[in-house]
């Protein structure tokens, strides 16, 4: 997969200008605007989709074929998992490239650590939506296309700062995302698990959209009387307060 990813992105070379990238040894705010145009178009239109879009067929092919997979954390960890191996395919191809020992370790930091952390942080959010978009069949497309999405976003903003010069902004994004990662994993995690345990949840996970919700409600087989015992309203997630009998923001009623 990473192996296909670098002989398309290999033969792009040949037909794209990456002159524009061998000119720019200026800061990030002042840059050829002719320059941060293509770098975009080549971050957010060929390199990140291209990457992304392997990594997305062959984790979908095996998510929905492993029967053994039937908790999201599972998701998460193929994909993990996954981008290892893609991240360790393509740091090779890159180490075998350089010219000098100078390029090659200065490729080990920015490779192995930094770009190796970024692919793990892509893989776990589209190991999760994938999962999600196996359990919940009504919101299978809508799971799918935000895990694609997503990712190819935070691949391209990644990639961008790179190019553009901008090395501590793409440092600065792969901590905040993955500590965000980290909650944000964990509170589906035990959100999951408190839902197949047949106990209450007593709040949301962070950023969780309805669909999201719904899915983990649904692989529990709540009941309706079930779900509106919940500790949040079940259909705008908003936290109940003790006693209420409806909900404030969206008038649903809990009894």
């Amino acid at each position: 997969m990473a192996t296909v990813a670098m002989l398309i992105e290999k033969n792009l070379a040949k037909i794209i200008p990456l002159d524009y990238l061998s000119n720019i040894r200026e800061p990030f705010f002042i840059i050829n605007p002719r320059a941060l145009i293509f770098i975009f178009i080549l971050t957010f239109i060929l390199i990140a989709p291209l990457e992304e879009l392997l990594k997305y067929f062959f984790l979908k092919k095996e998510i929905y074929r492993k029967k053994e997979i039937d908790l999201v954390i599972e998701g998460v960890q193929l994909g993990i998992v996954l981008s290892l191996g893609f991240a360790t395919l393509e740091n090779g191809f890159y180490f075998y490239q350089a010219a000098s020992y100078e390029i090659l370790g200065g490729l080990f930091v920015l490779r192995f650590f930094l770009s190796t952390l970024a692919h793990v942080l892509y893989g776990g959010m589209l190991g999760y939506y994938l999962t999600l978009s196996k359990f919940h069949k009504l919101y299978s497309n809508f799971f799918l296309r935000r895990g694609l999405i997503t990712v190819i976003v935070l691949h391209g903003f990644f990639n961008f700062f790179l190019l553009t010069q901008a090395f501590y902004y793409a440092v600065g994004m792969v901590i905040l995302v993955f500590v965000f990662l980290i909650k944000w994993i964990i509170d589906r995690r035990d959100f999951e698990s408190f839902v197949l345990k047949k106990k209450a949840p007593v709040s949301t996970p962070l950023f969780a959209r309805k669909e999201e919700v719904d899915a983990f409600l649904m692989k529990g087989d709540f009941r309706f009387s079930e779900i509106k015992a919940l500790s949040f309203c079940p259909r705008c997630l908003s936290i109940k307060k003790i006693g209420d009998k409806k909900c404030p923001y969206c008038g649903m009623k809990f009894d």
